[in-house]
């Protein structure tokens, strides 16, 4: 494996799920948590924890599980506002 190309995406990850789903969530967690290595473990490990808590973010996103009550009532005002004009 390429560690600086596996560091170029953990980097890029890791910006993604705190733009979307906010260094509160439970996504952005469990990617800091898979970050750690093991001494046990194969340099591989960890990038591949990370990958898959990468992956149910994407999932969710995608799924529209990570839409925000602010993002939805913004939407509903923005909606109302175009019904008036």
């Amino acid at each position: 494996m390429d560690d600086e190309l596996a560091l170029t995406w953990k980097v890029k990850a890791k910006n993604l799920l705190v733009s979307t789903c906010g260094k509160e969530s439970q996504h952005y967690e469990e990617f800091i948590e898979a970050e750690k290595l093991n001494t046990h473990e194969s340099s591989s490990a960890p990038f591949k924890r990370i990958k898959a808590v990468f992956t149910a973010a994407m999932d969710n996103y995608q799924g529209g599980y990570l839409v925000s009550v602010k993002n939805l009532i913004q939407a509903e005002v923005f909606d109302s506002e175009l019904e008036q004009a």
